[in-house]
């Protein structure tokens, strides 16, 4: 049977066990290390940041970007990227996301970027970034 991937996320290579691939119905559970996103996600909650994960942006009716996190303020909005450093380090992606980055900021965006030993490491100071960029722009709204 199908096992699917409801997160999207690319899987280039993972160990798992014969049992847990024959009880998974979804890519998540094949594998005990947690994605990044989903670390995010939990730290967002606890902090109480309201962000809406793998927001759709929209342009000419069709998906330009996914972004991990979007958080609205009263005076712009805040794209959280979660960057795992294998998949962010290659001058391919490199240059797709100076890409990304300069299309989102002509629209208001403001881009912090996380690499994922933050994330694992420094929790605190992910948060403590994010907190200091919403007062910036106004706060929540």
């Amino acid at each position: 049977r199908k096992i699917r991937n409801k997160s999207r996320r690319r899987i280039n290579f993972g160990f798992t066990t014969l049992r847990k691939l024959f009880k998974s119905s979804e890519i998540s559970q094949l594998f005990d290390i947690k994605p990044l996103e989903a670390i995010m996600e939990k730290l967002l909650k606890r902090n109480k940041i309201k962000a809406i994960d793998e927001y759709l942006l929209m342009d000419k009716g069709r998906c330009r970007y996914r972004l991990d996190f979007a958080i609205f303020c009263r005076k712009g909005k805040i794209d959280v990227e979660c960057d795992n450093e294998k998949w962010h380090c290659l001058q391919s992606q490199k240059i797709k996301d100076r890409k990304r980055d300069l299309y989102l900021k002509r629209y208001g965006w403001t881009i912090p970027r996380f690499e994922g030993a933050r994330i694992m490491n420094n929790p605190n100071c992910c948060i403590k970034v994010l907190k200091k960029t919403i007062r910036r722009l106004g706060g929540l709204s």
